[in-house]
């Protein structure tokens, strides 16, 4: 990923289930979409949490989604749980 671009992730377990929450500051524009992907794919194989844990360990995962495209959209969205 570029210099100024990447992500956060944050993990915790609540009573009896896992919690993954993740941001990230992708390339803008129509024209990077190839980019954008690479760059989620990155994230989504690279990105690991202490005891082994990745992002696939956990019960419920959520992406906080802004774009340029659609700059008033901000939400939660599930990527599974």
């Amino acid at each position: 990923m570029s210099g100024n671009k990447g992500a956060v992730g944050i993990r915790l377990d609540y009573h009896d289930t896992s919690f993954c929450f993740i941001t990230a500051h992708l390339a803008a524009g129509h024209s990077n979409i190839e980019e954008r992907d690479a760059d989620y794919w990155t994230i989504v194989n690279g990105l690991h949490f202490l005891r082994g844990k990745t992002i696939e360990s956990h019960e419920c995962v959520y992406q906080f989604v802004r774009t340029s495209l659609y700059p008033e959209f901000f939400a939660a969205a599930p990527l599974y749980g």
